[in-house]
């Protein structure tokens, strides 16, 4: 999500998994969330668009410093454990793409397909490496502000981590290598132009790459891709880690007006009347017109980032910090506990180089057994 413009994403997983989240120690699976920039107001078109510029210009054209900053937030992925043959698989990974910015802005301000950029997918999409991960968790330089602990501080990336077998080791290591034959170097605009459409591994947030992998399974060369939340999310549902529950907390929803909104050659949405004209005013026309309705269901990276400080919080010994415990993330906790679950806190250091220079972080976590 570091690089997408007004991007929000329709992600309908309906996969049943098993109740509660027992695995062993043969390894580990880490879920890493690196926040947006500022926070986000979904409340309208208009404020909507407004946060995503100036976390942008926050992130990067207004802040000199050499360190990562992301405008949206950036969902990664750490393994490491022993597969059923006993080969030892580890990895750092995400998902991004849409490196060319002429093709997002012809689509805006060309073609005005206004918010319906959020349905585009991109055909650049790559796997980061481990360098690029470490590179991200490292050196991210993240907004001031209080934290459970009452202190003001700069915010670090975050992160949820489970245990993985020697099955669940087979099976994240099948989906990251599915995706990794599609596209692990960074294409160039070239070589973008010249896939066949087999070959394409799309960046989008309207993509599932859950699902679009077991289709895979069942017909090789079939489309895959994905958003980095949305990819990284899948990996515990390919490890059937992943608690149902989790969706009321990572997912945001927004209803809007179709024909108010999203821009086609029939009917532009310029740019300008969502910033400064009457389109950015709301989601809906009035009267709602039930035929006329889009809902736009996606994994919030500031959302996830939000459920695991206040899992942190939930999970720490202290007094002090308990208090800040949200309910609902209490509630959530309690019933995993009640089904044999156990939470944990957890730090991890993390070391990687960014523009020539060296950074190191040390990054707070929640084990669930």
């Amino acid at each position: 999500m570091r690089k997408f413009f007004l991007v929000f994403a329709l992600i309908i997983t309906t996969p049943a998994f098993a109740d509660g989240i027992r695995v062993t120690d043969n390894g580990i699976l880490e879920l890493y969330l690196a926040p947006p920039r500022r926070h986000f107001d979904w409340s309208t078109p208009r404020s909507t668009a407004f946060s995503f510029l100036g976390s942008r210009l926050r992130a990067h054209e207004l802040n000199p410093i050499s360190r990562e900053k992301t405008a949206l937030g950036h969902g990664m992925i750490h393994v490491s454990c022993n597969n059923s043959s006993g080969t030892a698989v580890e990895f750092w990974t995400g998902i991004t793409g849409q490196d060319n910015p002429t093709e997002s802005t012809d689509l805006v301000l060309k073609e005005k397909i206004g918010m319906g950029i959020m349905f585009h997918n991109f055909k650049d999409g790559f796997l980061q490496k481990d360098e690029d991960v470490h590179a991200i968790l490292s050196s991210y330089y993240g907004r001031s502000e209080k934290n459970r602990f009452g202190h003001h501080s700069r915010i670090k990336p975050k992160f949820l981590q489970y245990g993985l077998s020697s099955t669940q080791c087979d099976e994240v290591e099948s989906f990251f290598n599915t995706f990794k034959a599609r596209q692990y170097d960074k294409p160039t605009l070239e070589q973008v132009a010249l896939k066949k459409p087999e070959d394409v591994l799309s960046f989008g947030l309207t993509l599932d790459p859950y699902n679009l992998y077991l289709n895979n399974q069942k017909t090789p060369g079939s489309p895959l891709g994905g958003g980095c939340t949305s990819f990284a999310t899948s990996f515990l549902k390919v490890a059937n880690v992943f608690d149902p529950g989790l969706d009321d907390f990572f997912l945001r929803t927004t209803t809007m007006t179709k024909s108010r909104l999203i821009g086609s050659k029939e009917n532009p949405v310029p740019l300008e009347s969502i910033l400064l004209g009457n389109r950015g005013t709301a989601w809906l026309n009035e009267p709602v017109n039930s035929n006329d309705l889009y809902a736009v269901t996606f994994y919030d990276p500031e959302k996830i980032y939000d459920f695991i400080d206040g899992l942190l919080a939930c999970s720490d010994d202290e007094a002090s910090t308990m208090s800040s415990c949200d309910d609902t993330i209490q509630s959530w906790k309690t019933g995993l506990e009640k089904q044999g679950s156990s939470f944990k806190k957890v730090t991890r250091e993390v070391q990687g180089s960014y523009q020539g220079k060296q950074f190191s972080n040390t990054l707070e976590g929640v084990r669930i057994n």
